[in-house]
């Protein structure tokens, strides 16, 4: 008898926590907002406890991020995303400790997808400088011109990642980051690119002069389509 059942979503967090409980709130929310969606989806979250990650030796980086996301595998995932856009930096190696039966999420490939799809051409990029040439090139692949940050603007983004990820939320974090993205409207950025998952803590739509492209809101929205794929279980021919 086949059976069909709905994938079982992992998500690699922790990377920060914060950003990761965001996640959860918009998956859940993106889900319930699939057509025809009868039944609950099942969810391994993995919140790793390793503060600093990245920095430590690239060695190690590789090594870990590989385990982790096999033991989602082990866990039951079937689709998964990785809440953390620096960590793509390891794409390959986490894709590679996984089956073939399990789809990786590539988050920054879905993101400038993203901004093709909503009609933009020249986006702004607000990174960590880890996740920054990333997007450089997925912007070359996708004919997207990005705006980049200078090098004190990349200072304060990585900066003020660094500060949400010790709880920050002020209205001047905030009003550092619209500044920017002022700016960036002014060199010719048609949205922003939120390219770390902490950022869409602090700068929302309401606050922003440009259109946001938020990386959490787009792998919510790649999980929950993904999830929401009924796959056959068992062999058929029997009744």
């Amino acid at each position: 008898m086949i059976e069909f059942t709905r994938p079982t979503i992992g998500i690699l967090g922790g990377m920060g926590p914060a950003a990761t409980l965001d996640l959860y709130g918009q998956l859940i929310a993106s889900i319930q907002q699939e057509k025809a969606l009868t039944e609950a989806r099942h969810i391994v979250i993995n919140s790793i406890p390793v503060p600093n990650l990245f920095q430590q030796p690239d060695g190690f980086i590789r090594e870990y991020l590989a385990k982790q996301t096999s033991l989602l595998e082990s866990a039951g995932a079937t689709v998964i995303g990785v809440c953390c856009n620096s960590a793509h930096h390891f794409f390959s190696s986490m894709q590679q400790a996984v089956s073939d039966e399990v789809v990786l999420v590539d988050l920054i490939q879905d993101v400038c997808l993203s901004a093709v799809n909503n009609g933009f051409r020249r986006p702004g990029i607000f990174s960590s400088s880890m996740a920054r040439p990333l997007y450089e090139q997925r912007c070359n692949f996708f004919n997207l011109d990005p705006v980049l940050l200078d090098c004190a603007g990349q200072e304060i983004v990585d900066q003020a990642i660094s500060r949400i990820l010790l709880g920050d939320r002020s209205p001047e974090l905030r009003e550092e980051l619209n500044i920017l993205a002022a700016d960036m409207e002014l060199r010719g950025a048609d949205c922003v690119i939120l390219g770390c998952t902490d950022l869409p803590l602090v700068i929302t739509a309401e606050d922003c002069i440009l259109p946001l492209v938020s990386s959490t809101a787009v792998l919510a929205g790649s999980l929950a389509r993904l999830g929401s794929v009924a796959v056959s279980r068992g062999r058929g021919g029997e009744y």
